[in-house]
């Protein structure tokens, strides 16, 4: 059951890292259909932590969440049931 947990939760972050890369890419390409050229390296970083910024907060609720669920069955020995 342990090993289900920690695969869940590899899954779930590796589903928020790739959902936070695809806003950096749409949030750099916007900046360059904006200002018809490629970001200077302050500009590009300036562009990723406000994307960041942006879809952290929902991706951290969301783990956030996960976490809570697994805990709870875990801590129950309910893990894997359904809750009455």
């Amino acid at each position: 059951m342990s090993l289900s947990g920690i695969a869940i939760a590899i899954g779930a972050m590796v589903d928020s890292a790739i959902i936070m890369i695809e806003n950096a890419h749409k949030a750099l390409e916007q900046f360059r259909d904006e200002h018809k050229r490629e970001p200077n390296t302050v500009e590009r970083a300036g562009v990723i932590v406000a994307a960041a910024k942006k879809r952290g907060s929902l991706a951290l609720f969301r783990a956030a969440r996960h976490h809570s669920q697994f805990h709870s069955g875990v801590l129950t020995h309910r893990a894997g049931r359904p809750s009455l």
